[in-house]
C-alpha cells in the first residue's frame, strides 16, 4: 500500500503563467462552441456511461425471480422501446473514476496547474469586428478521443456488491407488480424516447473488483500523471472575445458541448474493487419465495 498525498512529484505544481502573459482562454479558433453543424449535448457517444456492477452482483433488486415487476410479460410503462431517444452513453464509456489502480496524484511526473504557457494573455478583440464566440473551429469538448475524469482505473474504489447479493428485495418469488401480462402506461413504443445507456455500459461504479480499497499498491489521487496538469492555454493566446471575424456567431461549422466522444467518461472502478457492501452474501431480502404487492395482474 503506497499512498501518496504529495501536491507534485517529480514534476511542476501550480504554475499560473509560464513564458507568457495573462489569462489564455482559446486561441487559433477554439471557443465555447455550444451547438455548430448539428451536434448538441452529447455526455457519452461511443464510449461506457455510468456502471454500477458489472460482473458482479451490486444493488439487486430481484434475483433468480420477480422483484418490483412493473409489467412482465406484457407492456407496463413503456418510456422507450426498440427505438432512440436521449442517449446518455452509446457504444462506450462514461465516467470513469478509477481504472488500472491510481488514487489522487496531483502532478506526477508532469506540470501541474498551467494557466498560460508560451503564449498571450487576455484578447478581447484582435483583427476584426462584434462578438464571434465560436468561428470555424471547436467548442466546449471536455474529452474526444481520449479519457476524461479517471478517479481510479485498474485499482480499487467503491464496489457495493461483487460475486454476491445486496440489497434483495424479491428473490426467488414476487414482489410488487405493476401490470403482469398486460398492458400498462407505454409511452413510446416503437419510436424514440429517452436511452440512457444504448449498446454500451452505463454507470461503471465497480468492474472486476473487490472492497473499498482505496489505494493498493499505487498512489493516491492522481490529477496529472506523466504529463500535463490543468493547462487552460498552451502555446497561444489567452481569452479572445473577437479574432477575425464578425457579428455575433454563436456555432458556426463546428462542434457543440460534447462531453465523451470516443474515449473514456466517469468511471468509477474498473477491473479492481471498491467499498464491498455484501459479498459472496445475501443483504437485504424484502420477500423471498413469496408474493408481494401486485396492482394488475393479466390485465391491461
Amino acid at each position: 500500500m503506497v499512498l501518496d498525498t504529495s501536491k507534485t512529484k517529480n514534476g511542476v505544481g501550480h504554475i499560473q503563467n509560464q513564458n507568457g502573459v495573462g489569462h489564455i482562454q482559446n486561441q487559433n479558433g477554439v471557443g465555447h462552441i455550444q451547438n455548430q453543424n448539428g451536434v448538441g449535448h452529447i455526455q457519452n457517444q461511443n464510449g461506457v456511461g455510468h456502471i454500477q456492477n458489472q460482473n458482479g452482483v451490486g444493488h439487486i433488486q430481484n434475483q433468480n425471480g420477480v422483484g418490483h415487476i412493473q409489467n412482465q410479460n406484457g407492456v407496463g410503462h413503456i418510456q422507450n422501446q426498440n427505438g432512440v431517444g436521449h442517449m446518455e452513453n452509446q457504444n462506450g464509456v462514461g465516467h470513469i473514476q478509477n481504472q488500472n489502480g491510481v488514487g489522487h496524484i496531483q502532478n506526477q511526473n508532469g506540470v501541474g496547474h498551467i494557466q498560460n504557457q508560451n503564449g498571450v494573455g487576455h484578447i478581447q478583440n484582435q483583427n476584426g469586428v462584434g462578438h464571434i464566440q465560436n468561428q470555424n473551429g471547436v467548442g466546449r469538448i471536455q474529452n474526444q478521443n481520449g479519457v476524461g475524469h479517471i478517479q481510479n482505473q485498474n485499482g480499487v474504489g467503491h464496489i457495493q456488491n461483487q460475486n454476491g447479493v445486496g440489497h434483495i428485495q424479491n428473490q426467488n418469488g414476487i414482489g410488487h407488480i405493476q401490470n403482469q401480462n398486460g398492458v400498462g402506461h407505454i409511452q413510446n413504443q416503437n419510436g424514440v424516447g429517452h436511452i440512457q445507456n444504448q449498446n454500451g455500459v452505463g454507470h461503471i461504479q465497480n468492474q472486476y473488483g473487490v472492497g473499498h480499497i482505496q489505494n493498493q499498491n499505487v498512489v493516491g489521487r492522481i490529477q496529472n500523471q506523466n504529463g500535463v496538469g490543468h493547462i487552460q492555454n498552451q502555446n497561444g493566446v489567452g481569452h479572445i472575445q473577437n479574432q477575425n471575424g464578425v457579428g455575433h456567431i454563436q456555432n458556426q461549422n463546428g462542434v457543440g458541448r460534447i462531453q465523451n466522444q470516443n474515449g473514456v467518461g466517469h468511471i468509477q472502478n474498473q477491473n479492481d474493487v471498491g467499498h464491498i457492501q455484501n459479498q459472496n452474501g445475501v443483504g437485504h431480502i424484502q420477500n423471498q419465495n413469496g408474493v408481494g404487492h401486485i396492482q394488475n395482474q393479466n390485465g391491461v
